[in-house]
């Protein structure tokens, strides 16, 4: 049986060669018939050949098996007694997997049968041929199958085969293979350099390859123009890589040092200037003008530049005020405080503002009008009226002697004085005596006294015509003895505060003892806070009968207890009056002052035809 399956094996191997040289055989049994006769002349002598040297002695036999009727006992390929070997058996000479159903070889059948995707092909056959079906590249000659169709390759079919180098590029495709990918020779290539086998990435291929971000720019090559595709801000000639992932053009907001700028966002001539200590490469680049070893310096008032806030060259911002014919930007750019179309310009009593010499707006200096109470001033003259410059506001003098100075030239006259300003005391009418005793002397009146000391006297207060005090005081002392004394204190507020009094005083009668002019020590120790009359230093004038039988003159003496004629007010010289008027001093400023007089041993009570008072007129402070 043996020998049977090599006829048969030899019968189809002639039968596919002939099919594959026209004649077809359609299955093992036709070769197997075709065997049979054999003896018919062949059209190919050398296949005849060949078919007889492959059967060998066994032809006979095989012929006598197939001529055999058809109710012959062939045994049955597949009876289980047939006498033919297993295919499966050990000793069988083909594979299970190279046999048909009918036990003929799978790919040399005619059929489609086993893995085959096609008739005899396919599968674990061999590669299909154009046109047939396959279910992948590996069933087809071309490794093709498109459409489960073996078809012809292409330069667009997703796989590498023909003449391509990689897949669908490179070799015979008009595509070239990308960066990366096979080659053979640098016309493969879309670089056109083709490195060790495979396609390398240059900046002058007009391809987007390697670390470009955009055609031959971007990563390792030149930096890409505005517009281009870029992945960070160094892929950009701008260093700007917008939120689409292009380069944009650079701007002076774009928190990155590019285009002209010689630092972030300033600098170059199109962005603002730089401020301090940044890069600059002119001094334009910088806001104080001033660019040193290329980074730019702070500006100040006296670097002979127009920098930092300046409105002129160091002056105007900041730095001082610029004189007129400057450039400003604002008034106060300006000494005088006038811009005007951008410069300084002179001052004037009528441009609403305080410039010039002026006191305040448009007032004093050399404007012909004065400023009123509460504006502003340099000096007093700035000030209308009486009004005087304290702390350079226009106020209500608060004594005739701070009028005085203020204004020298202020006449003797009625004034409104203000002792404490803007405290509690309302402002007053006072008349001042500007002209006597260096003047600034303000008149005493009834409202001025603080408090008053009487024994043994009777006390006459009336007015003078300006309304000034005039106090008159007549002693009633029974006798000489030290408690039947005739004295009289009078002291004055501090309303206008005072170092100096002026009195014009008058005495009449006889008095053997007395004390005058401040001095109060012979008078029990009565004080009234003033330093006794001192004639070396203290003012006394209009004196008449001071001296008593010995003239007018007073010596000095402002207390004594005698019977000398030179003792003014005794008996010795009279009933007739006695007058002067002295210019006194205050001991202490924080204790209240004033006048006082003191006398015994009065030779004529009050009453009499002539007697005995002394009185106080034109009291002035100072």
């Amino acid at each position: 049986m043996m020998r049977n399956w090599s006829v048969i094996l030899a019968v189809v191997s002639v039968g596919l060669f002939v099919s594959g040289c026209g004649a077809v055989s359609s299955s093992p049994l036709d070769a197997h018939a075709q065997t049979d006769q054999r003896d018919t002349p062949s059209d190919t002598p050398a296949m005849d050949a060949g078919i007889g040297a492959d059967v060998g002695s066994t032809a006979d036999t095989n012929v006598t098996a197939d001529a055999t009727p058809a109710d012959a006992t062939l045994p049955d390929a597949t009876a289980p007694d047939a006498t033919a070997p297993d295919a499966t058996a050990p000793d069988a000479t083909l594979p299970d997997a190279t046999l048909s159903s009918d036990g003929g070889p799978v790919c040399f059948n005619g059929k489609k049968d086993g893995s085959e995707t096609d008739v005899d092909c396919g599968g674990s056959c061999v590669a299909c041929g154009l046109g047939r079906a396959c279910k992948g590249g590996s069933d087809c000659a071309t490794a093709i199958c498109t459409g489960g169709v073996c078809v012809a390759p292409s330069c667009s079919d997703q796989a590498a085969n023909g003449a391509e180098t990689d897949i669908d590029c490179g070799g015979t495709c008009t595509t070239k293979c990308g960066a990366g990918k096979i080659c053979k020779i640098g016309g493969d290539c879309q670089s056109t350099s083709c490195v060790s086998g495979q396609c390398a990435a240059t900046c002058t291929d007009k391809v987007v390859d390697g670390t470009e971000t955009d055609v031959d720019c971007g990563g390792t090559c030149p930096k890409c123009v505005v517009g281009g595709m870029c992945k960070l801000g160094t892929d950009c000639a701008d260093a700007v890589c917008g939120t689409a992932k292009t380069c944009v053009a650079n701007s002076c907001s774009d928190a990155v040092k590019n285009g002209l700028e010689t630092d972030l966002d300033c600098g170059g001539g199109t962005c603002p200037k730089c401020d301090a200590n940044k890069a600059c490469a002119v001094a334009g680049d910088c806001v104080s003008g001033k660019c040193a070893a290329n980074v730019c310096v702070t500006a100040a008032c006296t670097d002979g530049i127009k920098n930092g806030t300046e409105s002129d060259v160091d002056c105007g911002g900041t730095c001082a005020k610029c004189p007129t014919g400057k450039v400003c930007t604002l008034p106060a750019d300006c000494s005088d405080g006038v811009c005007t179309q951008n410069a300084c310009v002179a001052p004037t009593c009528l441009d609403t503002v305080k410039n010039g010499m002026e006191g305040d707006v448009d007032c004093g200096g050399t404007c012909p009008k004065s400023c009123n109470i509460g504006q502003g001033c340099r000096e007093s003259k700035d000030c209308i009226g009486a009004l005087v410059c304290t702390k350079n506001i226009c106020t209500t003098p608060g004594t005739c002697l701070a009028l005085k100075g203020a204004k020298p030239a202020s006449a003797d006259g009625v004034y409104s004085l203000d002792p404490d300003g803007l405290g509690p005391i309302l402002a007053f009418q006072a008349y001042c005596d500007m002209t006597k005793d260096g003047g600034g002397w303000t008149l005493v009146t009834a409202n001025m006294i603080d408090s008053e000391f009487n024994q043994y006297t009777t006390v006459d207060r009336t007015a003078d015509g300006l309304g000034g005090l005039v106090m008159t005081m007549y002693a009633n002392a029974p006798g000489c003895g030290a408690a039947e004394f005739s004295r009289h204190k009078v002291t004055f507020s501090d309303i206008v505060p005072w170092t100096q009094i002026r009195a014009s005083y008058t005495m009449a009668g006889s008095n053997s003892c007395w004390g005058i002019f401040g001095d109060m020590g012979y008078l029990d120790g009565t004080t009234v806070n003033l330093i006794p009359f001192d004639r070396n230093i203290d003012t006394i004038r209009g004196q008449v009968r001071m001296r008593g039988s010995n003239g007018d003159t007073f010596d000095g003496k402002t207390s004594r207890c005698d019977n000398e004629t030179q003792n003014f007010w005794h008996s010795l010289n009279g009933p007739a009056e006695r007058k002067a008027e002295v210019v006194l001093r205050r001991k202490i400023l924080n204790a209240l002052a004033g006048l006082a007089t003191g006398t015994s041993c009065t030779d004529s009570a009050a009453g009499k035809a002539s007697p005995t008072y002394w009185r106080y007129a034109n009291i002035f402070i100072r």
